[in-house]
C-alpha cells in the first residue's frame, strides 16, 4: 500500500490519519496477482467463510479454489515473462472438480484430462469467468485464436482432448 501511486490511496493517506491503514477493499485492490494468491493460501480454507467463497463459485471443496488461483498466477507469471505457455507442463496440477453448481467437464471426459497442461487451466479460467463477467469475450476469443492459428498448434501437446468445444463450460 506504500508504494502505490493509485489516486485513491493518494487521496486515503492525504484525508485521513485513522484508521493507519486504509480499508480492506483498497489493499486488495493494489495486491499483485502473486500476493493474493499467497494471500488466499494463508487464509484457512476450512473455515466457513472460505467455503462459502467457494460455494459462491459452484465449487464444494475449498480446496480447488486456492488450487486454481495459485495455478492462475503461476500461468500469468508465465505469459507476463513472455515464456513459452502453449506446449509445456506446468509445475501445478489443477484439482478438477467433479461436481459443480456450474457447466463444467462431465466425469467421463474429467478422467482425459491431462491437469498440468494449458487446456485444463483455460477450462478453469472460463469456468470462473462465466461466473464474474458473464458477458466477457474470452471464449470468443480463445475459438478465434485456435481457428485462425490452428495449423501451428499441436492440440494433444497442450492437453486439448477430442471434442472439447462439446464440454459444458465451453457451451
Amino acid at each position: 500500500m506504500s508504494r502505490s501511486d493509485e489516486d485513491f490511496v493518494q487521496h486515503y493517506k492525504n484525508k485521513y490519519s485513522s484508521p493507519d491503514l486504509p480499508p480492506a477493499w483498497m489493499t486488495l485492490e493494489t495486491l499483485s496477482f502473486g500476493n493474493l494468491s499467497k494471500l488466499i493460501a494463508n487464509l484457512d480454507c476450512k473455515s466457513e467463510p472460505y467455503k462459502r467463497i467457494a460455494l459462491s463459485f459452484g465449487l464444494s471443496n475449498s480446496f480447488i479454489l486456492e488450487n486454481w488461483i495459485y495455478s492462475f498466477s503461476v500461468l500469468r507469471n508465465y505469459c507476463a515473462h513472455h515464456s513459452r505457455i502453449w506446449n509445456r507442463r506446468y509445475h501445478v496440477e489443477l484439482k478438477m472438480p467433479y461436481n459443480t453448481k456450474f457447466p463444467f467437464i462431465d466425469r467421463q471426459n474429467l478422467n482425459k484430462i491431462y491437469k498440468n497442461k494449458i487446456f485444463a487451466a483455460l477450462c478453469c479460467i472460463q469456468y470462473i469467468i462465466r461466473i464474474i463477467s458473464p458477458q466477457s469475450n474470452f471464449k470468443n476469443n480463445l475459438f478465434e485464436t485456435i481457428d485462425n492459428g490452428g495449423n501451428l498448434l499441436n492440440f494433444k501437446d497442450m492437453g486439448f482432448p477430442q471434442g472439447w468445444r462439446n464440454f459444458g463450460v465451453w457451451k
